[in-house]
C-alpha cells in the first residue's frame, strides 16, 4: 500500500509533540490547542517550495530585513553572470546602493500553496506559449482560491539559476530611465513590498528543457499578496522561517541546505508545521505576545526559540550546525545523477543564452 509523504509526516509530528507533552517541553493544555497542521505552507506533496524556491524566499526575506544590506549585497555580488547582466545593461550602482539604503525595513512573508498553484499556472502557461508575460497571471490567483486584498505579481522566463532570478527582480535590470533598471523597480516593490503590505507569497521556480524553445532554463512566476482574512484560511501574520544547514558555509541557503520533515511547533496557538521539502514553513499567529518555538524531528537537535510577535509577521530560522541523524544522503550514484542533471541543465542554458538577445534576459514589466 503507498503511504503518502503529508501523511508520513502528519504522523512523525504528533509523535514529536507527544514526545514534547510526556517530556514536559510542552504544557499538556498547549498541546491540546496545537494539534492541527497548517497544511496550506506547502503544497500537497509538501514537494514545495523545493530548494529552489526556498532560496527564491529565504532571499526575499533577508532582503526585506535589512534592506541596506541588499543593496550592498547586490553591488559588490561577484558571480560572473549576474556581473554580467549588471554590465550589459549599463546598470547605474551607485543609484543602486542608494535606493536600497532608502527602503525601510518590512516583514517576511509566508509561503502559501494556492499562490502556488496559480504561480505554477502561470509559469507552464508561459512554457506552453514560449513567451514572458503577466497575461493572465492576476486571475489565476483568484482561480486557485486566494482570496486578496493587494496584489503584485513578478515573471521572469529566462531565469539561469535562482541568485540570477532574484537579482533580476531586485535590481531591476531592463532599460527604460537611463539607470540600467526598469521605471519605477515594478519587481522589486514586489520583492521587497515597498507599497504595499506583501504578506503571502507563491513562488513557482519551472525547468523548460526544450531546446528549441526560447524560454528557460527556469521559468519563474511570483504571486505577492496581502489576504483577505474575511475569507476562511487567510491571515497576514505568521511565523515563518528555513529549517537548513550551511554545507559550504558561505552564510547563505543554497538549494540543497534545506531540511525535510521538521516538526515546528509554537508554545501557544492552534496550528504547527512540518517543513516542506526545500526545509520552509509557515504557521499563522492569531494573537500577539511571548512564545516560544520548538523545532524537532527528522534527526536534528531538539531546538526553541522565544520570540515576540506584534501586529506582523516574525522569521524565525533554525539553522543547524549539530550533527543531524537520519536525514537521507544521497547515494553516490544518485548523486552522480544530480550533478548530471545539473550538467545538462547548465548546457542547456548556455545554448539557450548564445540565441538570446541581452535585452531579454529581464522581468516582465
Amino acid at each position: 500500500m503507498a503511504v503518502s509523504r503529508r501523511w508520513l509526516h502528519g504522523l512523525l509530528a504528533k509523535a514529536v509533540l507527544a514526545v514534547a507533552v510526556s517530556g514536559g517541553l510542552v504544557p499538556t493544555a498547549l498541546a491540546a490547542e496545537t494539534v492541527t497542521e497548517w497544511l496550506l505552507h506547502k503544497s500537497a506533496d509538501g514537494a514545495h517550495p523545493d530548494g529552489r524556491e526556498q532560496q527564491y524566499l529565504w532571499r526575499m526575506n533577508r532582503a526585506r530585513h535589512d534592506p541596506t544590506a541588499e543593496g550592498q549585497f547586490l553591488v559588490a555580488i561577484e558571480d560572473p553572470l549576474i556581473r554580467s547582466r549588471l554590465s550589459g545593461f549599463q546598470v547605474n550602482l551607485s543609484l543602486l546602493h542608494t535606493e536600497f539604503a532608502a527602503i525601510p525595513p518590512t516583514p517576511p512573508a509566508a509561503f502559501d500553496a494556492r499562490l502556488y498553484e496559480a504561480a505554477l499556472a502561470h509559469s507552464l502557461d508561459m512554457i506552453a506559449r514560449d513567451r514572458q508575460d503577466h497575461a493572465g497571471q492576476a486571475g489565476r490567483v483568484s482561480t486557485a482560491g486566494f482570496c486578496t486584498r493587494q496584489h503584485r505579481g513578478n515573471a521572469y522566463a529566462f531565469s539561469e539559476f535562482a541568485l540570477e532570478g532574484h537579482a533580476a527582480f531586485n535590481v531591476d535590470w531592463g532599460g527604460g530611465d537611463g539607470s540600467g533598471m526598469q521605471p519605477k523597480r515594478p519587481h522589486r516593490q514586489a520583492i521587497m513590498s515597498v507599497d504595499a503590505n506583501l504578506t503571502n507569497v507563491g513562488v513557482a521556480v519551472v525547468p523548460e528543457t526544450n531546446r528549441r524553445s526560447n524560454v528557460g532554463p527556469f521559468v519563474v512566476t511570483g504571486n505577492y499578496e496581502q489576504a483577505d482574512e474575511d475569507c476562511d484560511d487567510h491571515y497576514n501574520r505568521f511565523l515563518v522561517g528555513t529549517v537548513w544547514t550551511d554545507l559550504d558555509d558561505n552564510g547563505h541557503y543554497d538549494e540543497d541546505e534545506g531540511i525535510e520533515g521538521v516538526t515546528v511547533l509554537p508554545s501557544r496557538g492552534p496550528y504547527f508545521a512540518v517543513t516542506a521539502a526545500g526545509g520552509g514553513y509557515a504557521i499563522p499567529v492569531l494573537s500577539a505576545g511571548a512564545l516560544s518555538v520548538r523545532f524537532d524531528g527528522a534527526g536534528v537537535p531538539p531546538h526553541t526559540r522565544s520570540v515576540s510577535v506584534g501586529a506582523a509577521t516574525v522569521h524565525v530560522d533554525y539553522l543547524v550546525t549539530g550533527s543531524i541523524t537520519g536525514v537521507a544522503v544521497p547515494e553516490p550514484a544518485a548523486a552522480a545523477q544530480t550533478l548530471a542533471a545539473g550538467s545538462a541543465l547548465a548546457a542547456l542554458a548556455r545554448s539557450k543564452r548564445a540565441r538570446r538577445r541581452e535585452g531579454r534576459r529581464r522581468p516582465d514589466r
